[in-house]
């Protein structure tokens, strides 16, 4: 119950801000993307080659102060923002507002082994109650200890060892969240894609050049360009150094190639 009530508020919130002209609304999307009832936006943060940490696994940090705030901006205008447990241990982020006003997001995890450590920033913010995602696979004996610290262990199915996306957003349906940011890493991502269950970007490029390093997007199957997923409605923007383009995505049409 505190939870609905916590989620009607910061809609209200939300909605407040969009009249005031404090928040851009959301768009909907349109006929050709993914059938999902949610806004779900995947934010990027890469280099110019594509990359969003070196060759060691060192991030920090991709983008400028200006290009952060504008992260944290989108937050603000989503109502949960979900990671996979690699950029937990990863990157320890708090996933909270802090660089501009605006409400937290409901943070959610995507554990499906419970991997999280109960010592993780994410589980440390008071504001919201944090959400774990996790599946069967999970050591049952590590489900306790992660509720008496009063995080939600949210119990889905998995998908080929991971915690099912199509769940989880029929999860945020039902618990009347309209919008996900989705935040990483390069795992997530690439599978809300795969799945065809994203339906906008914002991708801030950083300029500089890595090399070899982590990619922000791994395979999507694409052989031809006719396979590849579009950008529509596109703005771009420069924040500070760097460059934010944000879009809607339009999905290629199943190819009839041999």
């Amino acid at each position: 119950m505190v939870r609905v009530v916590h989620l009607f508020v910061r809609n209200l919130v939300h909605l407040w801000r969009q009249s005031r002209g404090q928040v851009k609304p959301l768009p909907s999307g349109g006929e050709d993307i993914s059938p999902v009832s949610a806004v779900v936006t995947l934010k990027l943060a890469q280099t110019l080659d594509g990359r969003i940490a070196t060759s060691r696994g060192h991030s920090r940090w991709v983008t400028g102060v200006e290009a952060r705030a504008y992260g944290h901006r989108l937050r603000a205008e989503h109502a949960a923002v979900v990671v996979g447990v690699n950029t937990v241990l990863m990157d320890d982020p708090r996933l909270n507002v802090r660089l501009v006003d605006g409400p937290d997001p409901i943070r959610i995890v995507l554990d499906s082994h419970l991997r999280i450590s109960p010592s993780s920033a994410v589980l440390s913010v008071a504001d919201t109650r944090p959400i774990v995602a996790t599946t069967h696979l999970a050591d049952q004996r590590r489900v306790a200890p992660l509720e008496a610290m009063g995080v939600q262990v949210l119990r889905l199915p998995d998908q080929d060892d991971r915690v099912s996306l199509h769940a989880l957003l029929a999860w945020l349906n039902s618990e009347g969240m309209p919008s996900l940011l989705v935040e990483g890493g390069a795992t997530v991502t690439t599978s809300f894609l795969r799945e065809r269950l994203a339906t906008r970007v914002a991708i801030f490029i950083a300029p500089k050049i890595l090399g070899a390093g982590t990619e922000s997007i791994g395979d999507l199957g694409v052989t031809v360009m006719s396979e590849a997923i579009t950008v529509v409605d596109r703005t771009t923007e420069a924040v500070g150094e760097d460059l934010v383009i944000r879009g809607r995505l339009q999905w290629p049409v199943p190819s009839r190639h041999p």
